[in-house]
């Protein structure tokens, strides 16, 4: 039992509280104050000068309870504030510096029921969680993103940006490097595939998850490509044709002059109509691709033409790579082909006029 007695204007207490106490003041030299009660709800409760709880001990138990909108502040000006609105647990900080989380090791952010929502490793990973499965992580070289059975990696390698997709599922079978663009609106069954690339096959999909080529686009309307400069001209490939069509409205065009039909006659006499071969060309080896060294050899013969037989008097369908190499444009040779036929045909036609008087005469 405490020894309690009046000092001065103080109230002074020597000795420990002991269980069973209603309500003791006690003082030990190890633990300084000793407040001790005994209440069918609260062991202390701790009013201020208008009676309102400022905080009690709950009956048989260490723990302090604040009442909703009581708060635990700290700091010369109040700066950091932890309390119970009512709906909301709040640790609000008004300073002018940081709120810092500090642990030796790990900081685990858990609901109530124990389920994992984040952690925090020191030197290592941040981990956020979907219902307790890790959905996004960091890594040493970047982030990781989380499927059920994939994953994407978004990382850098020698200053550019790499992503990767892997099994996380340990069969080591499926689709894995495959990526999937697409739109959804609302509920998955309005999931629209976009765009697919196909990684094992090194293949892209566009309007289709089964690419048949190493670039295919599927669509039953509509331009399938379109190469437009910015003045709206351009090569574009229409849903059911077989060829690429180009914008030739004469009201687009200025400066129209016809060619010259005996030039143009003239002109494809040193033109050669050749078989040819490709040279083989040797690829060098490409780490970060995985590209073996290889030469590649195009033993197909081909039918076509030969660029420096063009350059001289047509050099509108000429373009030339930074290496030197040129570059024809088959198709904007067909003007000046039609032309020479033109003039050919004139000629057949006036050879058979005179024919004709000759056979009349």
């Amino acid at each position: 039992m405490a020894l309690t007695k009046v000092i001065g204007r103080g109230l002074g207490v020597q000795g420990d509280t002991v269980a069973g106490d209603d309500a003791a003041l006690g003082f030990t030299s190890a633990e300084g104050l000793i407040l001790t009660g005994q209440g069918s709800t609260s062991d202390i409760t701790v009013k201020n000068d208008a009676d309102a709880t400022v905080f009690t001990v709950p009956t048989g138990t260490d723990d302090i309870l604040f009442p909703d909108n009581a708060k635990a502040m700290f700091g010369a000006g109040s700066d950091l504030q932890i309390f119970h609105d009512g709906t909301n647990s709040n640790i609000k900080d008004t300073g002018t510096g940081s709120l810092n989380l500090i642990a030796s090791t790990m900081v685990q952010v858990q609901g109530v029921n124990g389920e994992t929502m984040a952690l925090f490793n020191e030197n290592g990973a941040v981990e956020l969680r979907h219902n307790d499965v890790k959905k996004f992580s960091t890594a040493s070289d970047g982030v990781i993103v989380y499927g059920e059975d994939h994953a994407i990696m978004v990382s850098s390698d020698s200053g550019d940006g790499v992503i990767t997709s892997r099994d996380t599922s340990g069969s080591g079978s499926g689709d894995y490097g495959d990526f999937l663009f697409s739109h959804l609106r609302g509920a998955d069954s309005d999931r629209t595939n976009s765009l697919y690339l196909k990684g094992a096959d090194a293949t892209v999909g566009v309007g289709t998850t089964d690419p048949a080529a190493k670039f295919n686009v599927r669509s039953n309307s509509g331009e399938i490509v379109y190469f437009q400069n910015n003045a709206g001209t351009g090569l574009k490939l229409t849903a059911g044709n077989q060829s690429f069509s180009t914008v030739s409205d004469e009201n687009k065009k200025e400066n129209v002059t016809e060619l010259d039909k005996q030039k143009s006659y003239d002109n494809i006499k040193n033109i050669r109509a050749v078989n040819f071969n490709y040279k083989p060309v040797t690829i060098e080896k490409d780490e970060k691709f995985k590209i073996d060294a290889e030469t590649i050899k195009d033993d197909k013969t081909k039918l076509g033409f030969i660029a420096q037989d063009w350059k001289t008097n047509y050099s509108e369908v000429i373009t030339t790579d930074d290496d030197g190499t040129l570059n024809l444009s088959y198709t904007d040779t067909i003007p000046v082909l039609l032309s020479a036929l033109q003039k050919a045909q004139e000629k057949i036609e006036a050879l058979e006029a005179k024919v004709i008087a000759l056979e009349s005469a």
